[in-house]
Parts: structure tokens; C-alpha cells; sequence
């Protein structure tokens, strides 16, 4: 059986790099017809015979994405199993690979490698109690099975500063599964420390007993994020919630759960779907604040608040966080303006008062700013004019106003009780008379201020 494998591999080997033709096989080990081109003239290549059925890895039980915490080293303790991705408390299952197409002996040879293609070496290494050495795991596959349970496979992550080392130890048993090399080992930045993929490698028993060289395609899991820092994501607060259609104007601090930095984007969206945006570039601050300025919106020329939604969107495995409501506002727009505007022009009050533009002064001719409330006079000065002052000689003349001036008062409004203010308490009715009387009396030694102008009368 062994002979005839290798024979077969042996064969693909040769007819795949032919530079007239080709031959491709499905999951199942069947050939497939291709065609290929050659002078503009269509030619059919048809498989040989010998090549009806290969041996293939299939993947039974996918590991589970998000439920294993990477242990370090020096934490001391064990690094914990891998669940599988059906794995429940009531019943646990485990990664686990089938070899199809093949029954004899075999051996898998199980590693860590880069979530993205091309998949590279990872430094990460896999613990277990079953042939776990150097970072990599070694097990022969049943014969009666042709299957693998990983139930005692655990992931150790390594330090930055001991990434070239880890990748070097590797390197040193050349375990390199698609041949990419370590260079990136120089590189620390562009290895994702907190997501990997199992690979699994299995090498068939050749023609010599004991000595496996026959090696079938590598295949790779989906892949496993570290449990710490993939938690689930949530917004906590927002800075604030409304910004304008024409986007980045101020930033804004969203406070979350812990979240990676290379790994997480801000998502704006309308509940129709009619548009979407994703908010680059975003400032991360200590794995718990983002930091960002709103996107532009898709039409600027809106007349009305604009209500969306924002949320947290996560890359690598698309999960995202619950929406919370976000305002776009029109670009000539303040925030609150529009709400203000319906508030005042829903109130009874101020419609009462829309057409009561300005009042006139209650001293027509006597006020020597021409019968116009100062209070409506541009770049006037305050001052408050009531004729002759009181006197020792001549106490029943008004006293100086030292309230606030009453020129204000609108016409329909009796103004009398408030000159009252200024006469004594103990004045009765009938010398509130006599007073006004004199008042009226004595007008005429007012001056004439018609012709003066305001620079002629005296502060005073």
C-alpha cells in the first residue's frame, strides 16, 4: 500500500509540473478535467488512470475560536486545552483531523502559524503531556481510525523580545509548513501575538518501516484568538453624540472593554443600510479609549438632523457591539439650535410677543434722548433724566430714580405705581397729588432740549 502511495505522489509530482498541463483534485481525491491554451487552440487534458484517488487531511472538529486564554511561561501553570467548536459543559470535544483516502501508518505533526496568508511560523508554542516538544506537537495517527483527538493541547505565548528566539528553535527542527521562511522574525511588529492557526502536517509511512516521507498537503484551522484580549466587544461611553454631515470637525473618546489596536474599527450606519462608514484612523489608548473624528457623510445638502447609529466592529472575526443612536447635523447647524427654534415657537408667550418689536418712552418730550428708550439706542450711555432733583427747600419734587429706568414700560402698562417708588412711604394720597401737581407746575423750567444735542447736556 505504501509502495503504491508513493507511487502516486511520485506521479502527480511529475505530471503537475509538465508545462503542457495539469491536473487538480477535489476534496474527495477525484481528478478534475481541466483545459488549458496553447496557440489560441482549446485542448482537453484528461488525468491518468493511476490518479483516481490521493490521500487527503480533513478537518473534523475546528477548534474553538475564542475560549482558550495564551499562558506565558513564567506564570507557572498549565497552559490549559484547546476546546473544539462544538465543544459544550455537558459534552467536550476537541480539534480533531481525519486522514482520508489512506490506511496505515502515519504521523501528524501539529504547529502554530500566522492567522494570515502567507502562513508564516508562529512564536507561539504548543504544551501538552503527550509529544509536545520544542513548540510543536508529534503523534502518531491510529491505523484502525485514521483519526486524531488533540485533547491535551495547549497554546504558551512567548514575549516580543523572545520572538527571534522562539522562531529560531523552530527553525533549528525545520518545521516550516509552506516554506515562507523566518525572516519575519526580525520584524516583531508584523506578528499578531494574540491570534494563531493550527496546522496540521502528516507524513505517511514510505517504503523503508518506520521512516515517514511521504507528506500530504498541510492543511490549517480556523483561526484561535486569545481569550484576554478578545473579549466581547461593548461601548461604555461616548464623549459625545452628535457631530455634523460633513464628518471630522472634533474627535470624539469612546470608552470600551479591552480591545487591540491593530484589530478594531468604529462603524457609522444608517438602520436602513442605505449607508456605512468605517472610521480610519482611530487612536487606541491603553486598550480601553478610542479616540476618532466623525466620517462625511453621504449627502452634505441635508435640512434636517440625520440619525444613526455607531458601534464597534471587529476584523478579524466580524463581531461587533451593540449600536447606540448618533446625530448628524446640518452643516449651518449648531447643536440644539432646531430644538430651541420648535421650543420657541411652540411656546404661547413668545407667540403673544412676536409682534411687539419696540416701546416708546413714557416721557415723550421730556426725555432728552428724543423720546427713545436708551435701551434701544445703539452706543448710548445710560443715564437717567427726571428734572430738578429734591431739596431741603423743595422736598416735594421727585427724587433721583435709583431703580431701574421705567422708559421701558410699554404703553398699555400704568407706569404711575412705579414713579409712587420714589416718594417717601409716608406720603398719603392726598400729597401724592399735590406732588404730581407741582410736577405738572413746574415743567416749565425745564430747558428747551429740543435744539440741544447730547454732547450740550451735562452728565450731571
Amino acid at each position: 500500500m505504501s509502495r503504491q502511495v508513493e507511487n502516486k505522489l511520485e506521479y502527480l509530482k511529475q505530471w503537475t509540473s509538465n508545462s503542457v498541463g495539469f491536473i487538480a483534485t477535489d476534496r474527495e481525491g477525484k481528478s478534475q478535467n481541466k483545459t488549458m491554451f496553447v496557440g489560441g487552440d482549446d485542448i482537453a487534458q484528461q488525468p491518468p488512470p493511476a490518479l483516481v484517488r490521493l490521500p487527503y487531511v480533513r478537518i473534523i472538529e475546528q477548534p474553538a475560536s475564542k475560549a482558550l486564554r495564551f499562558r506565558y511561561e513564567c506564570e507557572g501553570r498549565c497552559a490549559g486545552s484547546i476546546p473544539g467548536a462544538s465543544s459544550t459543559p455537558q459534552k467536550k470535544t476537541f480539534p480533531t483531523i481525519q486522514i482520508v483516502g489512506h490506511r496505515g501508518r502515519a504521523m501528524v505533526v501539529v504547529s502554530c502559524v500566522t492567522k494570515d496568508t502567507p502562513h508564516r511560523p508562529h512564536p507561539h508554542n504548543l504544551v501538552g503531556k503527550e509529544g509536545c516538544k520544542k513548540g510543536v506537537c508529534t503523534l502518531n495517527v491510529p491505523t484502525d481510525t485514521m483519526t486524531v483527538h488533540f485533547s491535551n493541547l495547549g497554546i504558551q505565548c512567548v514575549k516580543k523580545k523572545d520572538i527571534e528566539q522562539s522562531l529560531k528553535i523552530r527553525e533549528e527542527i525545520r518545521v516550516d509548513p509552506f516554506r515562507t521562511g523566518f525572516g519575519h522574525g526580525s520584524q516583531p511588529a508584523t506578528i499578531d501575538l494574540n491570534s494563531v492557526r493550527l496546522c496540521f502536517q502528516v507524513f505517511l509511512e514510505g517504503n523503508t518501516p518506520g521512516k515517514f516521507s511521504l507528506p500530504l498537503p498541510a492543511v490549517v484551522s480556523d483561526p484561535i484568538f486569545d481569550k484576554k484580549a478578545m473579549s466581547d466587544l461593548a461601548i461604555a461611553e461616548l464623549s459625545d453624540c452628535v457631530s455634523y454631515v460633513d464628518g471630522g470637525r472634533k474627535n470624539i473618546i469612546l470608552l470600551c472593554e479591552k480591545v487591540t489596536k491593530e484589530d478594531i474599527s468604529v462603524r457609522f450606519y444608517e438602520n436602513e443600510g442605505e449607508w456605512e462608514a468605517y472610521v480610519k484612523p482611530i487612536r487606541v489608548h491603553k486598550q480601553h479609549a478610542i479616540c476618532f473624528k466623525p466620517p462625511k457623510y453621504r449627502d452634505l445638502d441635508v435640512k434636517e438632523p440625520v440619525r444613526v447609529f455607531i458601534q464597534l466592529y471587529r476584523p478579524s472575526d466580524g463581531a461587533t457591539s451593540k449600536p447606540l443612536p448618533f446625530e448628524l447635523l446640518p452643516l449651518e447647524s449648531e447643536p440644539g439650535v432646531l430644538k430651541r427654534k420648535r421650543q420657541k415657537m411652540e411656546d404661547p408667550i413668545l407667540k403673544s410677543l412676536q409682534n411687539v418689536h419696540s416701546f416708546s418712552s413714557p416721557y415723550n418730550d421730556f426725555n432728552p434722548y428724543g423720546g427713545v428708550s436708551p435701551e434701544y439706542v445703539s452706543n448710548l450711555p445710560h443715564q437717567n433724566y427726571t428734572g430738578p432733583g429734591p431739596s431741603q427747600n423743595n422736598p416735594n419734587v421727585l427724587r433721583p430714580n435709583t431703580q431701574s429706568p421705567i422708559w421701558n414700560i410699554p404703553p398699555s402698562t400704568n407706569f404711575v405705581p412705579q414713579l409712587l417708588q420714589g416718594f417717601d412711604s409716608q406720603l398719603n394720597s392726598d400729597e401724592v397729588d399735590a406732588t404730581l401737581k407741582t410736577m405738572v407746575e413746574e415743567s416749565s423750567y425745564l430747558p428747551d432740549i429740543k435744539s440741544l444735542s447730547l454732547s450740550d447736556i451735562s452728565p450731571n
